[in-house]
């Protein structure tokens, strides 16, 4: 048998059991629907753990051509060697198992895949947004006759949290600069991106940029607003049955998965109250008031209750108190508290003198007066 035919058995024999040997393989997913207010809150995670941070895998900004010549693509700033990064793994924790599908945004219909600084941050954050797991894959796609339009306040009420925009000087070619947006108004547009600045490139941050101002004026003329497909714009928030509360408000919460929506929300309406202690000589009660919808609770302290005539404060009115109110006119040298002044002053005219122990003596003997105000 030749040499020629013995290495040819030998290669197929090592193909045929490299096979055979069991393969790891993560499964790629379409990540589930996510809503406006996850978005939102996924957003300014992500700022919260990058943002002031250099998107490049030395966690450093490029240096030679990279930089001085304004190239921004190399190595150290591309993203899928930012995300595979030791550091950037250990900050962020979620990244995907794959890079193959997605990763991409539009301007003009042309597709920008992964790619490096603002471009490629702008597709890992998109992913990092929309997806729950490792293996999800999140598609954007261009918005329906927003692919290059003119950059001012009318064209961004088309855009939606999360949503990727690509800035252009004009409406050709593949555009300028990648953000994920947050929010707009009639002066101009805030978003999350990097590389968003020529004194400190690369470096993650939230921006708000004006329409009026001369340099985005002239640099960002157009814009393209890519939308990922798994955006929950259509979902109907649906009331659960039991109430939440808070200390000012109750409400329904949404069923719906990841939402956090609050329905119904409104004030307390408080019931009529019930004395759960009742209040002494001595020490204050408690009123406890129910909420008519939620069954939530607060209670009102009741002022100390003086018994006119109790001056030894046993909720009582007896000898032993008209003892002590002649001995307080006679001025013994005893201590009495404010409460007990007070139950002294038997007829309620703000002194204390013989005309109370007058009609102290006449309560006792059960004359038909009343102690108190008169």
């Amino acid at each position: 048998m030749s040499k020629r035919i013995i290495s040819m058995m030998l290669t197929v024999l090592c193909a045929l059991s490299i096979m055979a040997l069991p393969m790891k393989v993560t499964k790629a997913e379409s990540a589930s629907k996510v809503t406006e207010e996850t978005v939102i809150k996924r957003i300014y995670l992500l700022n919260s753990l990058i943002g002031g941070k250099y998107f490049t895998v030395s966690g450093k900004p490029c240096g030679g051509d990279c930089q001085s010549k304004k190239v921004y693509a190399c190595g150290n700033c591309n993203m899928g060697n930012v995300i595979a990064s030791k550091w950037f793994k250990q900050t962020v924790g979620h990244v995907p198992a794959s890079t193959s599908s997605g990763f991409r945004h539009y301007y003009n219909n042309r597709a920008l895949v992964r790619g490096w600084t603002c471009c490629g941050f702008a597709n890992y954050a998109g992913w990092f947004i929309f997806s729950q797991k490792a293996s999800d894959v999140v598609i954007f796609e261009p918005l329906k006759n927003y692919n290059n339009a003119p950059f001012n306040s009318q064209t961004m009420k088309a855009a939606k949290p999360g949503d990727i925009l690509r800035f252009g000087k004009s409406q050709t070619g593949k555009g300028t600069h990648s953000a994920i947006f947050i929010s707009a108004d009639n002066s101009g547009v805030t978003y999350l991106d990097c590389n968003g600045s020529s004194k400190d490139p690369y470096k993650v941050a939230i921006k708000t940029i004006k329409y009026a101002s001369s340099y985005y004026s002239a640099n960002y003329k157009y814009v393209g607003i890519s939308r990922a497909t798994n955006y929950d714009l259509l979902h109907t928030h649906t009331a659960g049955n039991m109430w939440l509360h808070d200390e000012a408000q109750h409400w329904h919460a949404c069923t719906g998965e990841n939402c956090n929506e609050k329905l119904d929300v409104a004030a307390h309406t408080w019931n009529d109250g019930v004395i759960t202690i009742r209040p002494t000589a001595t020490q204050t009660g408690i009123k406890t008031f129910t909420c008519t919808f939620c069954d939530r609770t607060k209670t009102e302290s009741i002022p100390v209750t003086i018994l006119y005539g109790d001056v030894n404060l046993d909720g009582k009115v007896n000898g032993a108190d008209i003892i002590l109110l002649s001995r307080y006119l006679a001025r013994w040298n005893l201590s009495f508290s404010s409460n007990q002044l007070h139950a002294m002053d038997v007829n309620a005219d703000g002194s204390i003198n013989g005309a109370d122990i007058i009609l102290f003596a006449r309560y006792l003997a059960k004359w038909n007066v009343t102690l108190g105000p008169q």
